[in-house]
C-alpha cells in the first residue's frame, strides 16, 4: 500500500485494491480511515483524504451504470434515504452517512446486494465481449514487426481476457455466497 501526506492542505492519498467481491472489507478499510479522522473525498486510482473532525461516517458503496439523468434519479434515492454520495470511479459510487445517523445498509437485504453484484457481472460479460472481439491470431503473412506487434498486443489482451473471467467467477461465486445466505435466514 503507497501513501503519501500533503500537511499543508491535510491531504493523503492512499493505493489500496479491492476486488469487487470484497465489498464489505472495502467498506470497512473506508470507515476505518474515517474513524482516524480521514474522510474520502475522491477516488481514481488513488484514494484521496482530506483531514476532518465531522465524523466518524459509515461508507457504502454501490455498482450502477446510468447515464446522467437514470444517475441523478439514482443518487436522489440515496439522498433521500440520508446517504451522501461522496464521488464515483467507474461506475462504483461511493456513499457515506454519519456513524450516528446509521441505521440500515444501503442494501436493504441480500437480494439488492446480489442484483448490484448481477449488475457488475452483465457489465463484465461485455468488456469480455469486447476482448474477444479484439484478439486476433491471424498472423500469416504479415512482416516480423507486424507480427511482433500482434503478438504482443494479442497476449496483452488475453491476459485482460482471462483476469476479466476470473473477476466475473470470483463475484457469481460471491452472488451464490449471498444467495445461500439468504436461503438459510428463510429457512430459520
Amino acid at each position: 500500500m503507497s501513501e503519501k501526506m500533503n500537511e499543508e492542505k491535510k491531504l493523503m492519498r492512499k493505493l489500496k485494491i479491492f476486488f469487487p467481491w470484497e465489498e464489505e472489507k472495502h467498506q470497512a478499510w473506508l470507515t476505518a480511515q474515517s474513524k482516524a479522522g480521514w474522510e474520502l473525498v475522491k477516488m481514481g486510482l488513488f484514494y484521496w483524504f482530506e483531514k476532518r473532525d465531522d465524523g466518524p461516517y459509515r461508507y457504502e458503496i454501490d455498482f450502477f451504470e446510468s447515464g446522467k439523468k437514470d444517475k441523478e434519479t439514482y443518487l436522489a434515492v440515496f439522498e433521500e434515504a440520508g446517504w451522501e454520495h461522496v464521488c464515483s470511479s467507474q461506475n462504483w459510487h461511493y456513499f457515506r452517512i454519519l456513524e450516528s445517523e446509521y441505521t440500515t445498509s444501503i442494501y436493504s437485504d441480500a437480494q439488492s446486494k446480489i442484483e448490484m453484484f448481477q449488475r457488475y457481472n452483465y457489465s463484465s460479460a461485455f468488456v469480455l465481449v469486447m476482448f474477444i472481439l479484439f484478439v486476433d491470431f491471424d498472423w500469416m503473412g504479415q512482416d516480423g514487426a507486424l507480427i511482433l506487434a500482434n503478438v504482443v498486443v494479442d497476449v496483452l489482451l488475453t491476459a485482460l481476457l482471462i483476469g476479466n473471467a476470473i473477476v466475473s467467477v470470483a463475484v457469481y461465486q460471491r452472488i451464490k455466497e449471498l444467495k445461500q445466505k439468504s436461503e438459510e435466514l428463510i429457512e430459520n
